[in-house]
């Protein structure tokens, strides 16, 4: 448990860099530490970020995301859920 908690919270780090090459740079150790890690959640979800890394690393040249409209779909939600009740 310990092991896959340290790669999951290492996968954060990703999100601190600032030029696309380093940020591919630490995907490419941190996919190595997570395939290797010998746990098959960890591996799974490692091979899941795979297929999608070249649309996270956009965020290095456009950092938005969808955050506030996460948020603001919440509200609008819990507004209609309330008035239907």
């Amino acid at each position: 448990m310990g092991r896959a908690w340290a790669i999951k919270e290492a996968l954060r780090c990703l999100w601190h860099y600032v030029y696309p090459a380093s940020g591919w740079k630490f995907w490419k150790r941190w996919y190595f530490w997570a395939t290797h890690s010998r746990l098959e959640p960890i591996r799974k979800a490692a091979e899941t970020i795979r297929r999608h890394i070249e649309n996270i690393l956009t965020y290095y040249h456009h950092p938005v995301t969808n955050a506030m409209s996460e948020g603001l779909n919440s509200q609008i939600c819990g507004i209609v859920c309330v008035a239907t009740e």
